[in-house]
């Protein structure tokens, strides 16, 4: 038993290289969910809504270049939602285009009625052509220590199915060691205006054959002036976790931000100023690498 304990002891003090190995014919699956939640009630107006989730399941294979795979849609749902529209679209590779399902939450008869009908179109469409049309591939970068997928060479908003993907954070080196720690820039970052905080704290967790590297922070929120005294209040947290097998491949990645803000004002078109609201984004993402396909036993010769 000692002598289990020094192997495991020894296996988890070896540094862990973060690389992508794969060979012809290897194959991963890949499934991927998002769920972003957003609401603010003003002190004066309409609340406003927004909720966008995603669920994609894909199955990737190398190419000829290092660290480069081809990335094929399997099956995809996604919600989007807001105060004039829900849009639902179902898919599954096959033959069959995806299908949206819209419906209008205004008025028939309101003045921005045929304003939300057409917007509601439009992005109905653009969703259907991010899942159905495309070419999307997942890159490695050993000199960042990024990983990506873009669609057509893109991964910016809007353009992918994935344009808000998160895979996982860039790191000071290619091989981390337990323990390691370090302060990870987040200047890039979109955080909201009121988040001031520039870079986190990370740290590397060897365990068996795989390496987690956590971080986050949390920041309260708390200011005042403005014309009408404002007083704004509330918190922001941020997590980020992910976790790279030691034969090499991206096994995990977790995000999650969580934003609560509350603004109160004095005076007589105070209400103009107040609002409650929050913004909420979770995603996780897990690969896992399919065993070869068994070879075909030989058929017997008939006698």
């Amino acid at each position: 038993m000692l002598q289990l304990f020094a192997v495991l002891a020894l296996v988890q003090d070896e540094p862990i290289e973060l690389k992508w190995t794969a060979e012809k014919g290897d194959k991963f699956e890949i499934k991927w969910t998002y769920d972003e939640v957003s609401s603010r009630v003003p002190g004066q107006g309409e609340k406003s809504e927004l909720t966008d989730k995603r669920v994609v399941e894909a199955e990737m294979t190398p190419r000829e270049e290092p660290n480069r795979f081809d990335v094929a849609l399997k099956k995809v749902s996604w919600t989007y939602s807001n105060n004039e529209f829900n849009i639902v679209l179902v898919w599954a590779a096959g033959p069959k285009p995806p299908i949206t399902t819209v419906k209008l939450k205004v008025d028939p008869k309101a003045s921005n009625a045929g304003a939300a009908k057409t917007f509601a179109e439009q992005r109905s469409e653009q969703m259907k052509k991010l899942v159905a049309e495309g070419t999307y591939v997942l890159g490695f970068d050993p000199g960042s220590r990024e990983t990506y997928i873009t669609r057509n060479n893109s991964a910016t908003r809007n353009t992918s199915i994935f344009d808000v993907l998160f895979l996982h954070s860039p790191l000071p080196s290619g091989t981390v060691s337990n323990g390691q720690t370090w302060k990870e820039n987040l200047e890039r970052m979109p955080f909201p205006q009121l988040v001031e905080v520039n870079n986190m704290g990370c740290k590397v967790g060897i365990s068996g054959n795989a390496a987690s590297v956590k971080g986050g922070f949390q920041q309260p929120i708390n200011r005042s002036g403005g014309a009408r005294g404002e007083v704004i209040t509330g918190s922001f947290t941020f997590a980020r976790e992910f976790t790279f097998a030691r034969d090499g491949c991206l096994l995990n990645s977790k995000e999650e931000q969580l934003l609560s803000k509350k603004v109160d004002a004095k005076g007589e078109d105070a209400d103009f100023y107040r609002e409650n609201s929050f913004h909420n984004i979770k995603q996780a993402v897990a690969f896992k690498k399919l065993a070869p396909p068994k070879p075909k036993e030989p058929v017997p010769p008939k006698k």
